[in-house]
């Protein structure tokens, strides 16, 4: 794990600490209080999910279709992007990148197969 990325969980953890011990005051506040951190977790974790929708999204509506790059390199550029902010401002570590890559290869692998064997194409 990085210095920044542990710093931010550092933070992260902190916080939550402390707000927990603000606002809980028994049983019921606990339960609203993890369910709400478990909300922002989720949130988190959909980050990355979230900004490629929102990139999908975009390019559909406003991307020119004789641009000197084609819509989905464009898309392809704009994840890596992503991926390289997420993981300077320590939002995600090199090890979660890492599991992502695998499973983008294999992916990858099996997509390379399946329009091999004709069963989708690409336009």
């Amino acid at each position: 794990m990085t210095s920044s990325s542990r710093t931010v969980r550092d933070r992260l953890h902190r916080a939550h600490t402390d707000l927990r011990e603000q606002w809980v005051k028994g049983p019921w506040s606990l339960g609203a209080f993890e369910f709400l951190s478990f909300g922002i977790k989720q949130a988190w974790a959909c980050l990355f999910g979230g900004a490629m929708v929102f990139l999908l999204l975009a390019t559909f509506v406003f991307y020119p279709t004789d641009g000197a790059l084609s819509r989905y390199d464009f898309i392809f550029l704009c994840a890596l992007a992503i991926q390289v902010c997420l993981l300077v401002s320590g939002l995600e570590t090199l090890e979660e990148a890492k599991v992502i890559f695998v499973f983008h290869v294999v992916g990858t692998l099996m997509e390379v197969f399946k329009t091999a064997q004709g069963s989708w194409i690409y336009p």
